[in-house]
């Protein structure tokens, strides 16, 4: 059975993105006018009660668990995002076994590709997979390129989407989405460009509370089955669609007094703010969504909950893991919700 502190990778994530002002540029600057769009009705406020909540071992029950194979020749070591497609399981790993990988549901690996290095076909450091009809492909934040396999995992492409870049993703269109993070000059967070060798331009500025606290998300793009793609900015509460160079505004997640203010991120500011995060009430925001649920994971005061939106009928519910059996919900195909265990391995959980 793989062993591992999963905490300890979530916090070198976290401060090797935020040491030494390594990412500082000025990237995405041109059109800083340009800024975020709400079509009207769009939107929803979704109201996360952390007062009313319940246990996830005693109200999720558990469908399968599926436990990655160790005789492989390539061992996944810790899942960074998932995207499960039917039976099959797809996967990146970002630092202890970095590659792809893709599964079945029994946990047999139908294909490993792992080459790390700075070569033309090799990577560092993968996130951000997007999962399409044919490819997969992760955003390599060390190099700054978009690494491309087929689903047989085969290489097919690397590019180079930009230096000083915190995620990356293309989407259907062929068009470009850069994640800058909260630079501490008037730099662009989000910035899109509509097709290969085009400029850049900024799509949404950095917030005013947020400059200079530089971090590297669990997973801020997401592409999801329908083919939209969205996106999680750092430190906020907010998700947005992005479509034809423009993030609309489409959830906005109200944690009440639970989420840090403005005058919290004013007092955290300075250089040693990152080691200062854990004083936030709610850290570790991650996302997961398809047609019918919306699910949002997170740890308040040190304990994992998710909460499980019906978009539907327009209710939702907060549960909690007192068993401290989880780390983070990593996918959500149909009424499946799939959560990294602290083993490494993956349980599913049925939500109705």
């Amino acid at each position: 059975m793989r062993t591992f502190n999963y905490c300890i990778v979530l916090l070198f994530i976290i401060f090797s993105s935020c040491a030494g002002g390594e990412k500082s540029g000025t990237d995405g600057r041109t059109d800083s006018e340009h800024q975020a769009l709400t079509r009207q009705g769009d939107f929803k406020t979704i109201l996360i009660d952390l007062k009313e909540n319940t246990t996830i071992d005693q109200n999720l029950e558990p469908i399968s668990t599926v436990v990655f194979d160790e005789n492989a020749e390539e061992v996944i070591g810790i899942p960074q995002n998932i995207k499960v497609k039917g039976d099959t399981i797809y996967a990146i790993d970002s630092y202890k076994a970095p590659g792809f990988y893709a599964y079945l549901r029994n946990g047999e690996q139908l294909f490993a590709y792992c080459k790390v290095g700075n070569g033309p076909e090799e990577y560092f450091n993968l996130t951000d997979i997007n999962v399409g009809v044919n490819t997969i492909s992760a955003f390599d934040n060390t190099e700054g390129t978009i690494i491309t396999i087929d689903k047989a995992g085969n290489f097919v492409s690397k590019e180079n989407v930009g230096s000083n870049t915190f995620g990356a993703i293309i989407d259907n269109n062929g068009e470009y989405w850069i994640d800058l993070s909260n630079q501490e000059d008037d730099s662009a967070k989000l910035s899109w460009r509509q097709a290969k060798g085009t400029e850049y331009s900024q799509v949404l500025p950095v917030p005013e509370t947020l400059k200079g606290m530089k971090i590297m998300p669990l997973q801020q793009f997401h592409r999801l089955e329908t083919d939209e793609f969205t996106y999680l900015p750092a430190f906020e509460n907010k998700i947005y669609t992005l479509e034809k160079g423009n993030a609309y505004l489409r959830y906005i997640l109200d944690f009440k007094d639970y989420w840090h203010s403005e005058a919290d991120l004013e007092k955290y500011r300075g250089p040693s703010w990152a080691l200062r995060m854990k004083e936030f009430p709610i850290t570790r925001l991650i996302c997961q969504e398809n047609a019918k649920w919306l699910i949002a994971g997170f740890y308040y005061n040190g304990k994992l909950h998710i909460y499980v939106y019906d978009k539907i009928k327009g209710k939702g519910h907060t549960y909690y893991d007192n068993k401290e059996r989880y780390y983070i919900p990593m996918d959500i195909y149909e009424n499946e919700l799939f959560m990294l265990m602290r083993d490494g391995n993956l349980e599913i959980l049925k939500i109705d």
